[in-house]
């Protein structure tokens, strides 16, 4: 199987876009494959997602996907990057819409460039979650895991593609490889699968970020079922913030056995959930002197609610982060107010 991303600029002469950006990317065997699994999982068109725009100037390029096969056949997508942080995929008369992270890497490749001269990307295409981890933590060049989607003719964790593609030179700067993972259909995860984790209350410009994790400790991998509802409870189990919903983004398998590291951390390669949190903790126009300080409110715990009536709780706490407000590392509100910053995130340890 071979699949060629023809990436172009409406509009502009051939002779100018050779100068921009790579035109052409061809991609073989198991990538190939797993674009084509990227492809298939894209969801239904949403209304949202109809009423989305290509601004000019903002997203100037698109790309056309020719997938060619073994015996002889081929079938084109044409794919439209909007200013939503969703794409259009459009072949024949079906469209579908791709969001996410998975979005984000296809994307990503519009911003190669044809005149690199830096060194070559590694393939990690076919290498297990843990192996490619394993392979480049002591490297200069990282890797990040961007997404997974359902592919069954891959084995369960493994690499079907990444960004930028291997054998491409990149400029030295790019020190990121982004990668996504097969995964089965699974059965919705149960209350005795999952458990949560914190870490991360990072202040800056009087904001404040952290992140609750949910990760599949049992023997077996499980798929997570939204959308979540994340409340914050003082020490007797009271409500003392507001209660914030995000959605999840298919297909949301959780793999098995996902313990954390001494620092709280899940384990490396483990395939979680992440639920982004963001408050502003500085800044209180109805306050006096305008700093919220006397009105912080600081959770003992989050509780975090599944459909099924499933709700899980999890300590406002991470001492062994490296910047905090507080010496328990713990997220702080004004006056109880936080948000969710985008819906529940695919996040490999």
């Amino acid at each position: 199987m071979v699949a060629s991303v023809c990436q172009y600029e409406a509009g502009k002469p051939e002779s100018k876009l050779k100068n921009v950006l790579i035109p052409r990317l061809v991609i073989r065997g198991i990538a190939a494959a797993g674009l084509a699994a990227v492809v298939d999982g894209a969801g239904p068109v949403t209304a949202r997602a109809s009423r989305c725009d290509r601004p000019a100037g903002q997203l100037p390029f698109s790309q056309v996907v020719v997938f060619g096969y073994r015996g002889g056949h081929s079938r084109a997508v044409m794919i439209s990057h909007t200013d939503c942080t969703l794409a259009i995929l459009t072949s024949g008369r079906r469209s579908a819409v791709l969001t996410g992270q998975v979005e984000d890497d296809l994307f990503a490749t519009t911003g190669l460039g044809p005149h690199s001269r830096g060194g070559r990307t590694p393939d990690v295409v076919g290498l297990t979650a843990e192996a490619a981890w394993a392979k480049y933590r002591s490297r200069p060049l990282g890797i990040t895991f961007d997404g997974a989607v359902i592919d069954p003719a891959a084995k369960f964790g493994t690499v079907i593609f990444q960004t930028p593609p291997s054998g491409l030179r990149v400029d030295s700067g790019d020190s990121q490889i982004g990668v996504v993972l097969a995964v089965r259909p699974e059965p919705a995860c149960s209350r005795k699968q999952l458990a949560l984790s914190y870490f991360g209350a990072e202040p800056g410009a009087g904001n404040i970020f952290a992140a609750i994790v949910l990760r599949d400790v049992s023997a077996r991998p499980c798929r997570l079922i939204g959308p979540v509802r994340v409340t914050g409870l003082n020490a007797q189990g009271l409500a003392v913030t507001g209660t914030v919903t995000a959605s999840v983004i298919a297909p949301a398998v959780l793999s098995p056995g996902a313990m954390t590291t001494k620092y709280g951390l899940p384990s490396p390669a483990s395939m979680t959930e992440r639920i982004s949190l963001g408050a502003e903790y500085r800044d209180d126009p109805a306050s006096p002197n305008g700093l919220c300080t006397p009105h912080w409110v600081i959770p003992a715990t989050w509780s975090v609610s599944l459909p099924a009536g499933i709700v899980l709780s999890v300590r406002n706490s991470d001492p062994a982060s490296q910047a905090k407000l507080v010496p328990s590392g713990a997220f702080v509100t004004c006056r109880g107010r936080f948000g969710i910053l985008a819906p529940v995130t695919y996040s490999a340890g």
